[in-house]
């Protein structure tokens, strides 16, 4: 499965409540690919928002934004 997939996956688990196996897959995401935070600032935002972690959450849109990242164009 591809890496940024497992984030999508572990963010569905959060949102049903499912959260030990949600942590799970989305450490498994970031082993799978270290550089995926780089590539995917907004999933990551996405991820910590579900999580209630607002400095990480804005920490990762801020780089988004920096990057120009094409998922923040809507």
């Amino acid at each position: 499965m591809v890496s940024i997939t497992k984030t999508m996956v572990a963010m569905t688990y959060l949102l049903t409540n499912r959260k030990e196996e949600a942590e799970a897959m989305f450490k498994e995401s970031k082993e799978s690919d270290p550089k995926l935070p780089e590539k995917s600032p907004p999933a990551f935002a996405a991820w910590h928002l579900l999580s209630g972690n607002s400095d990480q959450t804005f920490a990762f849109l801020d780089k988004a934004y920096e990057t120009r990242d094409p998922w923040l164009r809507s």
